[in-house]
């Protein structure tokens, strides 16, 4: 959580499974989720990652939507 010190030895374990339907919930069935959803969509994943000559920017960009066709690929198996 945003402003919690977290113990660098549990990072990325979690109390209960998140499953695809609670992506679908954040970011699909809920209006400021999906907005919010859009506003990345727009921003970091509808554009080429390529930046010609830099490859670390290109790593970095290509990262970023990564992130977001992981999210829209949950809401999809949520669907199914």
């Amino acid at each position: 959580m945003p402003g919690k010190k977290k113990d660098r030895k549990n990072l990325g374990t979690l109390q209960t499974k998140v499953l695809p339907e609670h992506y679908f919930d954040v970011f699909q069935r809920n209006p400021s989720g999906l907005l919010v959803f859009e506003e990345l969509w727009l921003n970091f994943a509808d554009r080429t990652s390529h930046v010609p000559g830099d490859s670390h920017s290109t790593a970095f960009q290509e990262g970023q939507r990564a992130v977001l066709l992981f999210i829209a690929k949950k809401c999809a198996e949520a669907q199914q």
